[in-house]
């Protein structure tokens, strides 16, 4: 019993201080039909006039996602997606194209969106003995 009075305690609180943190919707899939029904536009009015101050945003093809971000900047964060067309979604990782796809989309603003993190033998170590634990069995 104590320990359901913690967690309601708990998601009464967090309940309480999410209503002050701004709106973001955690994904907004953007593609073909979408951006037919609702031109980018009128999407980024409506995502303003909601409140939403940041929106992950991705399309099938890209286009969808690209479009929205010019109309609205200040709100959306692009997500790309490996694959071009709905169709792909469960074969995308066996087609060998899908590496210069990405490569050029996330290079045709003309920055190098992706750094090097020049991470330390120690730093790499780290990283490698998490993602690991990530898979092992508990035993």
């Amino acid at each position: 019993m104590r320990f359901l009075s913690v967690i309601l305690l708990a998601l009464l609180g967090s309940q309480a201080h999410a209503q002050d943190l701004p709106l973001f919707d955690a994904h907004i899939h953007y593609s073909h039909d979408a951006v037919i029904k609702v031109p980018p536009e009128k999407a980024a009015r409506i995502l303003r006039e909601a409140g939403v101050k940041y929106a992950l945003v991705s399309s099938s093809d890209d286009d969808g996602t690209q479009k929205l971000l010019a109309a609205a900047p200040e709100i959306v964060v692009p997500a790309l997606r490996p694959y071009r067309r709905r169709g792909e979604i469960g074969s995308w990782m066996h087609d060998p194209t899908v590496i210069d796809y990405v490569e050029e989309r996330l290079h045709a603003d003309g920055e190098l969106i992706l750094q090097p993190l020049n991470l330390t033998n120690l730093e790499v170590s780290d990283l490698v003995t998490f993602l690991r634990s990530l898979t092992e069995d508990d035993k």
